[in-house]
């Protein structure tokens, strides 16, 4: 009797051992679906839509951020993110991403939306920036990346980038949109703020988005450059979200 106690006890153990040593879920090298060698290959729209997809497609599977992050490393890719916390509707998640590949000379600021649901009352297209403080980094190329169009870089030399975000594509959760800058650090150990701003628009459809007509530049962007301000019809139809980051070269 004692022993068949004593054989079962030990089957226990054994088996609860085992299951401790059952690791959690992390990112391990082996799941990351590239090598280096393959993102090193990549010009800069891939290489950050690759990125990008990646790390939200991860997100929304359940995976936390930190192992994203330290899949990617491994294959010489750094990236950080920051959400918005001014929240203009509970519908999507803001979010920008500062991403480095290594050996290169410039940073990659991303702002990215993602639904948390399909998106309420849709309107015409979804303005959305990306801010930097100009003099601290030199703007040096755009990416459009999904469901975004280039709207305006009047102001790039400044630290602004504009963009039109097709809002009708956030048609269901997990559903996402992204655009992307690089920039050139000036400076080295010292922070660079980045921003973005996002102003979706609902109900109305019959305009565009104009200099002047439909939004503004302002020197008051948190990001310490220029941000920017709806006016006119979008103005009384619309809420907006602020998200931002920082990095140091």
């Amino acid at each position: 009797m004692h022993k068949k106690i004593f054989v079962s006890v030990l089957a226990l153990l054994i088996g609860f051992g085992l299951y401790c040593m059952k690791p959690t879920y992390a990112m391990a090298t082996e799941k990351i679906p590239f090598t280096a060698e393959y993102i090193q290959q990549l010009n800069d729209d891939d290489f950050i839509n690759t990125v990008i997809r990646y790390a939200v497609d991860k997100e929304n599977e359940g995976v936390e951020f930190k192992d994203v992050q330290e899949a990617l490393n491994t294959v010489g890719v750094k990236v950080t993110k920051s959400e918005s916390l001014l929240k203009g509707s509970s519908d999507v998640k803001h979010t920008v991403y500062i991403t480095h590949r290594a050996g290169q000379s410039y940073y990659y600021l991303t702002a990215g939306v993602t639904a948390n649901r399909k998106l309420s009352d849709p309107g015409g297209e979804d303005a959305i920036s990306i801010e930097w403080e100009a003099s601290k980094a030199s703007y040096y190329s755009t990416t459009e990346g999904q469901y975004t169009t280039y709207m305006d870089g009047t102001n790039r030399l400044k630290g602004i980038v504009m963009f039109n975000l097709d809002d009708s594509k956030l048609n269901a959760a997990d559903k996402y949109a992204y655009c992307s800058v690089r920039v050139v650090p000036k400076v080295s150990g010292k922070w660079i703020e980045v921003g973005s701003k996002y102003v979706h628009t609902y109900s109305v459809t019959n305009y565009s988005w104009t200099l002047g007509s439909t939004f503004n530049y302002s020197s008051t962007g948190p990001a310490g450059g220029l941000s920017y301000s709806v006016t006119g019809t979008p103005a009384s139809s619309s809420w907006q979200t602020y998200a931002d980051n920082a990095f140091k070269a």
